[in-house]
């Protein structure tokens, strides 16, 4: 009988494991991924710059570039902006995570101490 119970507890344990933790995977994903599309934004603005600097001989000054050189700041201020909030949101559920786990494993050892 003592067997049976604590088959049924990990088992459902299990399941909401598994419920809970299906999210996290896309999460990480998304806090790892984002400041790396920013750099990409930034890298293109600034060789939009460049581009601007090497199409006219008659352009000097920071003028003409200015606007693609603040096009590509703010895809990097958007990509962290996305980045950080996630990894902390990442670490915040996975702690909740572990919480559970850690307490599905008292309560299981609970009904074993309790049926012996």
């Amino acid at each position: 009988m003592k067997r049976n119970t604590i088959a049924v507890g990990e088992r459902a344990a299990a399941t909401v494991h598994f419920e809970l933790n299906r999210g996290l995977t896309s999460l990480a994903t998304i806090a790892s991924l984002a400041p790396f599309i920013g750099l990409f934004g930034t890298v293109l603005g600034i060789m939009n710059s460049f581009r601007v600097i090497g199409a006219s001989t008659h352009l000097t000054g920071f003028g003409p570039v200015a606007h693609g050189i603040a096009e590509s700041l703010g895809t990097t201020a958007l990509g962290l902006l996305v980045a950080i909030p996630a990894v902390w949101f990442y670490h915040y559920l996975r702690d909740q995570l572990e919480a559970f786990d850690s307490e599905m494993e008292s309560w299981n050892s609970l009904v074993l101490r309790k049926d012996s």
